[in-house]
């Protein structure tokens, strides 16, 4: 697995498509106006989780604003026919990496879905620790995921 950032002209097109695309229309306009705002290219640009051998798009993943009083979250997404691979797991894994690689990260946040299993699983592998649980605005229930950068096992 490696990550590819997605090209300006892909973000584009994503903005423009369907919500099922190589790349959620919202992902896609939210790193857009980012990118415009200013916001460095490595916080503010996703990334296609791609299979290293053969270069197939399994999906998508980044981060969803730069960091905030030493905060940053991360986003993820694998298609279906290639979940329970292993391939959500390492890209997260190389976010993690990312971010704790910058001096002005020391946590990172996942919000999950409770019902969303697998993606509690990917997380918990990688040492996340469950913080507490709110309702977003559009009345879905999130547990608040967070790996702190002393405690980072990759």
């Amino acid at each position: 697995m490696q990550l590819q950032a997605i090209s300006i002209v892909d973000l584009h097109a994503c903005a423009q498509a369907d919500a099922d695309g190589l790349l959620p229309s919202f992902v896609a306009e939210r790193a857009i106006q980012m990118l415009h705002a200013g916001v460095a290219e490595h916080w503010a640009r996703p990334f296609y989780i791609l299979r290293r051998f053969d270069q197939v798009v399994l999906g998508s993943c980044g981060f969803k604003h730069p960091p905030i009083n030493g905060r940053i979250e991360l986003g993820y997404g694998v298609f279906p026919i290639y979940q329970r691979q292993g391939f959500a797991t390492a890209a997260v894994g190389e976010l993690l990496h990312r971010a704790f690689s910058s001096a002005e990260v020391s946590e990172v946040l996942a919000q999950i879905n409770p019902d969303n299993a697998a993606s509690i699983k990917v997380v918990q592998k990688l040492g996340f620790e469950l913080s507490e649980c709110l309702t977003d605005e559009d009345s879905e229930p999130l547990q608040q995921w967070i790996a702190v950068c002393k405690h980072f096992r990759p």
